[in-house]
């Protein structure tokens, strides 16, 4: 062989020399890039498996917000019904009561019920009244009693039968000053 085959020949194996070394250089560079890959694709199928997972958390939630302010909606018609329902009897109980002011403070003793049974005939006439009003309850207000008040606190008295309250009215509004 003559100095210029040798010389192409050594040009062209260190060409295939270096040919070699780039390719494992690239493949050992590109494994690794196909690694880091590999990697980042398990990463967002996990990531997306999550945003799944939590779309499906929203939507449910979502709905049971929808189903509460339902709920609370209901709730709130029935409160508003109920209260109204309670003013109602409130007021009807409170229909049999009358009160008694000016009364003096302990006068009443310790029954108050019989007190003021003696007492409403005694202010309205026993001729007046066909049957003497049946009682329920009676009780002083209770407000306080410091020793600076000048007026005597109210006797409230709670009738039986809302007819007795109504001639107990009429009568006193019969003799005026009662």
């Amino acid at each position: 062989m003559d100095q210029a085959e040798m010389s192409l020949q050594t040009i062209w194996d260190a060409v295939q020399l270096m040919k070699a070394e780039m390719t494992a250089h690239l493949d050992l560079r590109i494994s690794t890039v196909q690694t880091s890959l590999t990697n980042i694709q398990g990463s967002l199928s996990s990531l997306c498996e999550q945003i799944s997972e939590l779309e499906h958390r929203v939507s449910s939630n979502e709905d049971n917000v929808d189903d509460l302010l339902k709920r609370v909606q209901t709730l709130e018609k029935e409160n508003a019904n109920l209260k109204d329902r309670v003013d109602d009897a409130e007021n009807r109980s409170r229909s049999h009561n009358l009160s008694f002011i000016g009364v003096p403070e302990k006068s009443e003793g310790g029954d108050v019920v019989a007190f003021m049974g003696q007492l409403i005939p005694l202010l309205l006439g026993t001729d007046q009244l066909s049957v003497v009003p049946a009682i329920e309850m009676a009780h002083r207000s209770p407000t306080s009693t410091s020793g600076s008040r000048s007026r005597p606190r109210p006797i409230l008295v709670r009738f039986l039968r809302l007819q007795d309250k109504v001639n107990s009215l009429r009568l006193a509004r019969v003799k005026k000053k009662v």
